[in-house]
């Protein structure tokens, strides 16, 4: 179910982005954390177990993306690219369809392969246990590091309008100081999140996860550096 929701967001998360419209996306990026947050400690209270948290995890992601189209389609009309003026040649939709299927395999390829390869190795070399103390870890500082990210999509913008504007000068300074206020924001949030690692780890999954506390407090202080990361054009 996730793996085509990503696809569509990511679809149309890219018109939003041709639109230079991040904004939106930034915000309902933060929204949707918060959500997602919610809804997992619901489950957790009511004890809902796996299944329930796959529900509030598919939630979450549908009710984000029906936002997402409703922001694509107010500026699209805003923008005057939608309705489109006049209906493509059979050229245009022949490299419309080519595009949609190679950014379509990306999606997939990155769903697939980019975010959890690691654990198909990880059960080769170690016990079911350790690996699902990894990953239950792992999923709590990606969680904690989307906050930076969704800045840095409203960041992002200024690097290319400087370059556009001839501006390429500044292009460092800008850099410098985004990279100084990325590392301002995930420093305290990397530390705050490992000092209260095992409180976390217990609260959400209980104390036969407290393992799992020893390496989010690992994934929390490296996060510095991809908090740091984020701001690079």
């Amino acid at each position: 179910v996730s793996v085509p929701l990503l696809v569509l967001h990511g679809s149309v998360a890219a018109f939003l982005s041709g639109l230079q419209s991040f904004g939106g996306q930034a915000l309902l990026g933060m929204a949707m954390l918060a959500a997602q947050v919610g809804l997992l400690l619901l489950v957790v209270g009511l004890d809902g177990g796996v299944g329930g948290l796959l529900l509030a995890h598919a939630v979450t992601n549908a009710a984000g993306l029906g936002v997402l189209a409703w922001l694509a389609w107010r500026q699209g009309h805003r923008h005057g690219a939608l309705p489109a003026s006049e209906l493509l040649g059979d050229e245009a939709r022949a490299d419309v369809r080519r595009y949609a299927r190679s950014a379509s395999l990306l999606v997939v390829l990155d769903a697939v392969v980019w975010q959890r390869t690691e654990v198909a190795f990880l059960q080769a070399l170690a016990p079911a246990a350790e690996v699902a103390f990894y990953a239950l870890a792992f999923g709590v500082a990606a969680q904690i590091s989307r906050i930076p990210y969704q800045l840095s999509v409203v960041l992002f913008p200024s690097f290319p309008a400087l370059v556009g504007g001839g501006r390429v000068a500044e292009l460092a300074g800008l850099h410098a100081t985004a990279m100084r206020y990325f590392v301002l924001l995930g420093a305290p949030l990397a530390v705050g999140l490992a000092v209260t690692a095992p409180a976390v780890v217990r609260l959400l999954y209980g104390p036969a996860y407290d393992p799992a506390a020893a390496v989010l407090v690992v994934f929390a202080l490296g996060s510095v550096v991809a908090f740091a990361a984020g701001a690079s054009p």
